[in-house]
C-alpha cells in the first residue's frame, strides 16, 4: 500500500521551531510505515526544505513548490491523490493579517478545506495545533468551518482547547507540541560543539532570541540584550542565537556587544536534532522563541523563558518551569540565573507518552482507511 499524505503547515524551512514539528511528525510516521507511505509538502521554498530532509534521511516526504505556504498551482492535485490532509501542528490560528495569503494561515486552511468539502471529501486531520490572538469574528468563523470539517481535532495547550470546544462540540483532545519526542543526534561532534567545549568560564549561557522580542520598541530591546550579555560573560562564556535562517538585529546587537568570552552561534545550516545536541552543550538556555525552550528542555539543560506569548506560558505549565520572565530584563534574568529553581523532570517521561499517544491515534486511523 502506498498511503499518500498531504501535510499542511508553515513548512518553509526558515523557522526552526516548524521544522521540528514537520521532522517529528515525518520521522514517527515514517518508522511505523517505512516504504509505505509518502507525505507531500506544500512549501514556498524546496530547495530549502529539501535539502534539510535529505540530510535527515527522509526521502519519503516530497516538498512540493506553490505560492503560499498553502496555495499554488499543484495544490489541487496534491488534494486530490491524497489519502489523507493532515493540518500538521504548530500555531497556525491566530488573526493577523486575515487577507493577506502570503502570512495567515486561517485564510489558506480556509480555502483548502473548502475546495476539499466541495470536490474530494478527504479526510482532515488537526494535529497538535494551536491558537493564539484569534479574536476577530470572520476568523473565528473561518475556524469554526475548519473544525466542523474535520475527521480528528488534537490541539497542543489547554488555552487553545478551551477556545476549539466553544467553537465546536466535537471531540477535541489536549495533546502536546510534537517537537517533544525530538532527541539528539548520534554523530560526533561538530565545530560548533567543540569549540563551545573549549570554552572558559563558570557556566555557558546560550540566549535564543527571535524579532518578535524587538517590537515595538527595537533600539531599547537591541541596548538590553547588549547589556545582558556584557554582565554574562565577565564570570560566564555566553553565545547568542536565533529561531529562524535570517535575524537582522544580530549585527547590532554584535556590535554593542564585548567579545572576550561571546560567540554568535549561525543556525542556517542545522536541522533541529543537531540544534538540541548544541543545546546541551550549555549550562543554562534563555529562551524567547517556543521551539527553543522545547529544544532545551529535550537537551536536559537549565531553562529560563520569557513569556512574550501566551503559547509560552501554556509551556512553563506543560514541563513545570518556575524560571521564567513576562519580559526580557537583564537584572530579573541574570537573579534568576543565581536563584535557579530545577524543573519537574519526572513530568518528561508523561509528555513524551502524551506524544506519542497522539501519533498511535494517527497510525491507527492511517491502518483504518
Amino acid at each position: 500500500m502506498d498511503f499518500k499524505i498531504a501535510l499542511f503547515g508553515s513548512y518553509s524551512g526558515r523557522n526552526k521551531g516548524d521544522l521540528a514539528i514537520l521532522v517529528a511528525i515525518a520521522k514517527e510516521l515514517l518508522r511505523h510505515h517505512e516504504d509505505k507511505i509518502s507525505i507531500f509538502v506544500p512549501t514556498k521554498n524546496p530547495k530549502r526544505l529539501l535539502s534539510t530532509l535529505e540530510d535527515l534521511n527522509l526521502s519519503s516526504v516530497i516538498p512540493i513548490k506553490t505560492s503560499t505556504s498553502y496555495l499554488g498551482f499543484r495544490t489541487l492535485r496534491i488534494i486530490r491523490s491524497a489519502d489523507m490532509l493532515i493540518y500538521g501542528g504548530g500555531g497556525l490560528f491566530f488573526d493577523k493579517k486575515p487577507l493577506n495569503l502570503f502570512f495567515n494561515h486561517i485564510s489558506n486552511l480556509f480555502i483548502i478545506t473548502l475546495i476539499n468539502k466541495l470536490l474530494y471529501k478527504k479526510p482532515i486531520y488537526l494535529f497538535s495545533v494551536g491558537a493564539s490572538h484569534l479574536q476577530s469574528r470572520i476568523m473565528l468563523r473561518m475556524t469554526e468551518f475548519i473544525l466542523s470539517n474535520a475527521s480528528y481535532i488534537t490541539v497542543r495547550d489547554e488555552h487553545t482547547l478551551k477556545l476549539f470546544r466553544k467553537l465546536s462540540d466535537k471531540d477535541i483532545k489536549l495533546y502536546y507540541d510534537p517537537a517533544f519526542i525530538l532527541g539528539q543526534t548520534e554523530k560526533e561532534d561538530n565545530e560548533i560543539t567543540k569549540s563551545i567545549k573549549r570554552t572558559n568560564g563558570e557556566n555557558k549561557i546560550l540566549i535564543v532570541i527571535n524579532e518578535s522580542l524587538f517590537h515595538p520598541n527595537t533600539s531599547e530591546m537591541i541596548c538590553e540584550l547588549a547589556k545582558l550579555i556584557n554582565q554574562l560573560q565577565e564570570n560566564n562564556f555566553v553565545a547568542l542565537t536565533y529561531n529562524t535562517t535570517v535575524n537582522k538585529y544580530i549585527d547590532t546587537i554584535y556590535s554593542k556587544c564585548k567579545k572576550e568570552n561571546f560567540s554568535l552561534i549561525d543556525p542556517k545550516d542545522m536541522n533541529p536534532k543537531e540544534l538540541i545536541e548544541v543545546y546541551g552543550n550549555f549550562d543554562y538556555a534563555i529562551c524567547v522563541p517556543m521551539h527553543s525552550a522545547i529544544f532545551a528542555y529535550n537537551a536536559g539543560g537549565n531553562l529560563i523563558t520569557i513569556e512574550y506569548d501566551n503559547k509560552v506560558q501554556e509551556l512553563n505549565k506543560i514541563i513545570g518551569n518556575q524560571n521564567s520572565l513576562s519580559k526580557f530584563n537583564a537584572e530579573e534574568i541574570t537573579r534568576l540565573i543565581d536563584n535557579y529553581h530545577d524543573i519537574n523532570w519526572e513530568r518528561k517521561k508523561r509528555i513524551i507518552a502524551n506524544v506519542k499517544e497522539n501519533f498511535k491515534n494517527l497510525y491507527t486511523a492511517i491502518v483504518d482507511l
